[in-house]
């Protein structure tokens, strides 16, 4: 059995973490699965939407820690930077990828979320960086993108102490973007999801750019990128036919 599934549903294409007997624990092998799902869908035409999802009780518990233990320095870097790989899949993936979280959202798996353009928790999801209770730092970029989705304050008291969280705390500081009950996740997620995939592909594209790298430049160098998609999208056919049915209204 595959430990990573894609289950198609134009517009939307769901990629799911598929170890349910282990909270959907992650291995090299699950890396290695989304990083060639993220990958194939960035150019499906099909595709307007990527939804990241676990499979059973939890999203995914984070790094299977019975694996971790059996690691050298070496394997720990291998393995880490196969987890570098999939952050930068969901963040070069040319479709919006949302993030589905329930039940447990933890370590690398969390770490992996935060690097989602949207995330939605389950009310009774529990959410954090524990990686410190077994005397590791964050993987996954989860010291790189926890503080710019929270600030530092708040993400070296996540990281530092290894706390858990409910949804609602993760609601309060930005962790998570929406918070939904957990009997109806999958089809507000899914509700999400369709809203997404009516707007106009390129322009969604474009506001996932300036968002992206943003974080990377000068605030000069950030206006002017953002100008130069601003400029690109009135060549777009459909920008113009959005501007034809407001202008009729």
């Amino acid at each position: 059995m595959s430990e990573v599934t894609l289950r198609m549903e134009p517009p939307l294409a769901w990629v799911l973490l598929n170890r349910p007997e282990k909270h959907n624990a992650l291995t090299p092998s699950m890396a290695d699965g989304l990083v060639e799902f993220l990958g194939r869908l960035s150019t499906d035409s099909d595709v307007r939407v990527v939804m990241l999802a676990g499979e059973g009780r939890s999203f995914c518990a984070g790094a299977d820690v019975s694996r971790l233990a059996q690691f050298k320095p070496a394997d720990a870097v291998r393995f880490h930077r196969k987890l570098n790989i999939v952050c930068w899949a969901i963040r070069s993936c040319m479709k919006p990828v949302v993030a589905v979280l329930h039940g447990y959202a933890l370590g690398g798996g969390l770490e992996i979320a935060e690097w989602a353009d949207i995330r939605i928790a389950a009310d009774n999801a529990k959410i954090g960086q524990p990686e410190v209770n077994i005397g590791l730092n964050g993987g996954a970029g989860g010291t790189i993108m926890l503080p710019r989705l929270v600030g530092r304050g708040v993400a070296s008291y996540l990281a530092m102490t290894g706390e858990i969280v409910d949804a609602q705390y993760a609601l309060s500081v930005g962790l998570v973007d929406l918070v939904v009950d957990a009997c109806s996740l999958m089809d507000k997620a899914r509700e999400l999801g369709l809203k997404l995939a009516s707007k106009p592909p390129e322009a969604l594209w474009a506001i996932k750019q300036a968002l992206s790298r943003f974080d990377e430049m000068s605030s000069w160098a950030g206006l002017e990128y953002e100008a130069s998609l601003f400029g690109h999208l009135f060549s777009e056919e459909e920008t113009r036919r959005r501007f034809d049915e407001f202008l009729k209204r």
